[in-house]
């Protein structure tokens, strides 16, 4: 099938930061694993880092951003580290 770009004219256009969510994330059952928060923290992080994966917001404003508490914050935190962990087997 060819596919043909019905206006080019809106065609978007990256101007500063750029962050995508590879597919896979879905299809390996990343998104099923997370629950409503940890994919809030997880998406913000993929938003606000740069090219090197990296996020320079503080713990502090990322709670604040995300309306978590500062314990809440260190548990979701701490659940995403863990699902890595286990999905990339350096827990075996």
């Amino acid at each position: 099938m060819e596919k043909k770009i019905l206006m080019p004219e809106r065609i978007r256009r990256i101007e500063g930061g750029f962050s995508y969510i590879p597919h896979r994330f879905v299809m390996d059952g990343y998104l099923a694993m997370l629950s409503q928060k940890e994919l809030l923290l997880y998406l913000f992080l993929v938003i606000v880092s740069d090219r090197h994966g990296l996020s320079y917001y503080s713990y502090d404003k990322i709670c604040t951003l995300l309306e978590f508490d500062m314990d809440e914050g260190v548990y979701v935190y701490m659940c995403i580290w863990c699902h890595v962990y286990m999905v990339s087997g350096l827990d075996s």
